[in-house]
């Protein structure tokens, strides 16, 4: 059986959709100064690659260009790369990576990887992220 990490987004009044993951990459960072020398983490942003053909591409563009906030998590699950894309069989989450909350994404691109397959990256900040019960705010 194979194991894929899959980006859930969660949509207001609707089903969650889910993307798989091909890259990720979260930066977390302290603000560090002489006014807060101990200050606390904050998750200063989140990028994510995801694979084409994507289930709901309009979710994604307008999540981008209306600068809506929106929650979801980054998950490991157990199905077949199929079935990420239609809706044969749910899949069962494995672990969870991280869970974002009113999330904004400021940035998109397509891009293409080494095996000229297509792929598109995007970049949101958080309010709050949680990974493994450590809760990172972003302010």
């Amino acid at each position: 059986m194979a194991y894929y990490v899959v980006l859930k987004i969660h949509e207001l009044n609707g089903p969650t959709v889910n993307y798989p993951v091909t890259a990720f990459h979260s930066n977390y960072g302290r603000s560090y100064n002489a006014m807060t020398p101990y200050s606390s983490a904050r998750c200063q942003g989140i990028e994510v690659t995801l694979q084409f053909p994507l289930a709901s591409l309009s979710l994604l563009t307008d999540w981008y260009i209306s600068n809506s906030k929106l929650s979801g998590s980054l998950d490991v699950c157990d199905t077949d790369y199929k079935d990420l894309h239609g809706k044969s069989k749910p899949f069962t989450s494995l672990r969870v990576i991280a869970e974002f909350q009113n999330a904004r994404c400021f940035y998109m691109a397509e891009n293409y990887d080494n095996n000229k397959r297509r792929q598109m990256t995007l970049r949101f900040d958080a309010e709050t992220v949680k990974t493994n019960s450590i809760v990172f705010s972003h302010l």
